[in-house]
């Protein structure tokens, strides 16, 4: 008895493990399911306006390529105007309103945005991969620990820049009223060592500025970085500063800002808000090329002409602002051209067509007149 009954067991064992195997076999032959991939986009301060707008255009691009890409976001353009914001609240409503979500990936622009993400990438969503992208940087948090993945370095490719359209350059000036105005210098004046950079920092006021780029050697350049505020704290539009500086200057003027180029500089390695959207897109759908870059050169046209700079000392991507259209690039011209021109041709035909029919009618009109006069 007790030998059968271990035998129906065994049996009974066994067939459970058989049909195991065929439900495991099953699983693995079936497709797998499709999971959403949540990812979260945190911004703030710089990224904001036209620039975030265009940002989301180019995200919005890359998320309706990827169907199970899920992102969410936070704005924290406010933040830096809270003198006495507690960087732990956010970090506390961000675990928490998240936690839940299995967020895959979390991106950081914008001042804010990247302060909080390099002091406390650890306390922030522990599971997840976190970027923060700043200008020409993109530094990945993975595990705790910060990988550069990206520096483009533009103060590099800016005195290439100079030195490409200026090869007698021997002196940068950096016109900047930043905080941050020594390390500026500092990252250009390791660049060459054949090229001196003097600061004009913010112990100047708006017409000292302008009176002094009026008198420079022919050795020299300009690098504007931008001064928000002169030395007798007067505030003044960027771009109007950046025109007024240019109808001063006897030397040609270099910006990384896209707004001055066309208001006065001549060129610059600008930061795009386009890349930088489309970079942004690829990190969260986990899709990142290093290949990616978020600056281009940018020149004005009139001011390459006012300095006799060809369009073929700048590289082949180039951007030029301000270009007059050329009537074959003009699409519009074409094909309004193109339409007088198929309209007068059809005229043309048609009216070719009406004589030759009307000699014809003539013709026979003679001859049956000619055989009239021969029959009477």
């Amino acid at each position: 008895m007790s030998e059968s009954i271990a035998k129906v067991r065994c049996g009974k064992i066994n067939l459970e493990f058989f049909y195991g195997l065929i439900l495991s076999a099953l699983l693995i032959g079936l497709p797998r399911l499709s999971y959403a991939d949540n990812v979260l986009f945190v911004s703030s301060g710089v990224v904001a306006d036209s620039w975030l707008t265009t940002i989301d255009t180019e995200i919005a691009k890359i998320a309706s390529e990827n169907e199970n890409l899920v992102i969410f976001r936070e704005d924290l353009s406010f933040a830096p105007l809270i003198t006495d914001f507690n960087p732990n609240s956010w970090i506390a409503h961000l675990n928490s309103k998240y936690h839940n979500l299995a967020i895959e990936r979390v991106v950081f622009a914008g001042g804010f945005a990247r302060t909080l993400v390099s002091n406390h990438h650890d306390q922030i969503l522990p599971g997840s991969i976190k970027y923060r992208v700043s200008n020409s940087e993109i530094i990945e948090y993975k595990n705790g620990t910060p990988r550069t993945l990206k520096n483009d370095q533009p103060e590099e490719h800016e005195v290439h820049l100079v030195q490409t359209l200026f090869p007698n350059t021997r002196r940068i000036i950096l016109l900047s009223g930043h905080r941050d105005q020594k390390r500026q210098q500092e990252k250009l004046a390791r660049i060459s060592d054949n090229i001196a950079v003097e600061l004009w920092g913010t112990g100047y006021t708006f017409a000292e500025y302008l009176k002094k780029v009026a008198d420079l050697p022919a050795d020299t350049v300009i690098y504007h970085k931008g001064v928000p505020v002169d030395a007798n704290q007067e505030l003044r539009d960027s771009a109007q500063f950046a025109a007024e500086l240019s109808d001063s200057a006897n030397r040609p003027i270099f910006s990384s800002y896209g707004s001055y180029i066309g208001t006065g500089a001549i060129a610059g390695i600008v930061v795009g808000s386009e890349k930088t959207g489309q970079i942004i897109g690829n990190l969260l759908a986990g899709t990142y090329d290093p290949v990616l870059s978020m600056t281009s050169v940018l020149a004005d046209y009139p001011t390459l002409k006012r300095w006799n700079i060809s369009r073929d000392a700048l590289p082949s991507d180039a951007i030029l602002v301000n270009r007059p259209m050329q009537i074959w690039e003009d699409a519009k011209f074409l094909i309004r051209a193109g339409s007088l021109a198929g309209i007068t041709l059809l005229i043309m035909i048609l009216g070719f067509a009406i004589r030759s029919r009307t000699d014809r009618l003539k013709a026979k009109l003679a001859e049956s007149h000619a055989q009239q006069l021969v029959e009477e």
